[in-house]
């Protein structure tokens, strides 16, 4: 709220905010009742590899109640990335998201692909449906 640039995307609760380029786009969405700002930046994956990429790391997955410990897997589909590369993706943009990116800590930077699968013959087996996040395609291993 201090920063006069970026203080509009805290004013407005559960606020859903999309810029769109070429062949890139950002989606910013609010998490944990506002108190948090999520980050999706889809992006030409050349643009963001690195050769210093460390080792796919353990990440924490899922919600837990309170006095349950964390669920930890290791997921090799992510890898962390480079803000800074990945701010200079999207140094075109509005100059007020680029300095949102700019506050957000380095550490919480990863990456993944968005992959591509063949079409599906149907979306729905009996009374079940596959829709949203969970009809994303996924790296299905070596």
């Amino acid at each position: 709220m201090d920063d006069v640039l970026t203080r509009e995307y805290a004013e407005k609760d559960g606020q859903v905010i999309i810029w769109h380029g070429l062949d890139r786009r950002v989606m910013l969405y609010p998490c944990e009742s506002n108190r948090q700002l999520n980050f999706v930046c889809i992006c030409p994956r050349e643009e963001i590899e690195t050769d210093n990429n460390p080792s796919r790391e353990w990440h924490f997955t899922g919600m837990r109640r309170e006095g349950e410990e964390k669920a930890y897997i290791q997921a090799e589909w992510i890898i962390k990335a480079d803000k800074a590369k990945l701010i200079d993706v999207y140094k075109d943009f509005d100059p007020s998201l680029v300095a949102l990116m700019g506050k957000a800590e380095t550490e919480t930077f990863d990456a993944w692909e968005l992959l591509d699968l063949g079409v599906l013959p149907t979306w729905v087996h009996k009374r079940l449906a596959l829709l949203g996040d969970a009809a994303h395609p996924f790296f299905a291993g070596k």
